[in-house]
């Protein structure tokens, strides 16, 4: 599995150029209209009819890598003034996105932004092929002059499924034997403004020690599915419970993966309390500051927010911080049962401050000197 690093899909052609938008029977993607500049290259004028092109808009023109519109640019130059009308396919019949005119004995272009899941063959899987046309008409007698065709290819899917963490207790809490940590797993595919996406096939949990927590998500469907019918995003819950005799420290990762085997790996650290023999500092774990502040738009009575606040807890373990929050509606006493069940649930253990949270690791030989 190849490790690479890392929203909605848009149904909308923007035209870059003043267009005369053709009937649709599926629509194309909004967007802003206006002149275009002439390219560098504009082709020249012909002594009789239109030249005209047609091709990928990005900056290899047979394929497109930005997700989640296929960019499709249109070039003319006509003798007399004419209308270019252009079209695209996945599979079926070509499909009007829009228009554009050209004056007499000048030329012009435009670009649309075509959603591929709004064209007949309805997909946007890497590797598909966008058929597109460009067919140039005489303005005033709708008589064909010229029609250029080309293919344009969805690039391949270069990023992993971006994977988000949310683990009770958090992350760097200190556990003991036969303490159960519950997390929460969320795989998202990135469904614009990147490359073209698979879909999420798979999303596991693994711990060191203790190897693999749960049996994992995998797809039901072998092969990637399109638009739609895509796996954007896979939640998945595991519990992992702390073995007798843990080592100080507890690596848990939560991992995703897509169709093409790109993989990402959200990973958190859980310690153990060690009591070295020769401990001189020994503390506990103790509430600190406890406080509520409004939250963003808690005065704005047309905030979903309003009138809301967050309830701080802060505790301490040999001079280490900690914060836990909890979002309620502002009345009397709103935090009291929060700050109250944290209270009772704050450690009982005795820690060694000498060492603390690190008690009992192994010293990284690699930073010695």
């Amino acid at each position: 599995m190849r490790k690479i690093a890392w929203d909605a899909s848009s149904n909308t052609a923007r035209i870059t150029t003043t267009a005369f938008t053709a009937p649709q029977s599926k629509r194309p993607v909004a967007g802003a209209s206006g002149t275009a500049p002439q390219p560098a290259s504009a082709p020249s004028v012909p002594t009789y009819g239109c030249d005209v092109k047609v091709y990928g808009g990005e900056i290899i023109r047979p394929r497109d890598f930005i997700a989640d519109t296929v960019q499709i640019k249109s070039e003319a130059a006509c003798q007399s003034a004419s209308v270019v009308h252009v079209q695209a396919t996945v599979r079926g019949v070509l499909q009007d996105v829009g228009s554009y005119p050209v004056a007499a004995g000048q030329s012009n272009s435009a670009v649309f932004n075509v959603d591929p899941c709004w064209l007949p063959g309805v997909s946007d899987l890497p590797g598909t092929e966008v058929s597109v046309q460009a067919i140039a008409e005489w303005f005033d007698q709708q008589k064909l002059q010229k029609v250029a065709k080309g293919v344009i290819t969805l690039n391949h899917d270069l990023l992993a499924p971006r994977v988000k963490v949310v683990s009770t207790p958090a992350r760097g809490t200190t556990v003991k034997a036969g303490d159960k940590i519950n997390l929460k797993v969320t795989a998202q595919e990135r469904r614009i403004r990147g490359p073209w996406q698979t879909g999420v096939k798979v999303v596991q949990v693994t711990a060191i020690p203790g190897g693999m927590v749960g049996g994992g998500w995998v797809n039901p469907s072998n092969l990637p599915k399109p638009c739609t019918e895509k796996t954007w995003e896979q939640e998945y819950g595991a519990t992992y419970t702390v073995p007798n005799n843990p080592p100080p420290t507890i690596k848990i990762c939560a991992i995703a993966e897509d169709y093409i085997g790109n993989e990402s790996a959200q990973c958190g650290d859980f310690y153990a309390n060690v009591m070295p023999p020769n401990c001189k500092l020994k503390g506990y774990a103790h509430s600190d500051l406890l406080d509520a502040s409004p939250v963003l738009g808690a005065f704005d009575p047309a905030s979903p927010n309003y009138n809301m606040i967050s309830c701080n807890f802060r505790w301490t373990i040999c001079a280490k911080s900690y914060l836990k929050t909890k979002v309620v509606k502002n009345s009397q006493g709103a935090c009291k049962s929060f700050f109250d069940s944290e209270k009772a649930n704050l450690p009982k253990d005795q820690f060694c401050c000498d060492c603390y949270p690190n008690c009992g690791a192994k010293p990284d030989r690699r930073r010695s000197h």
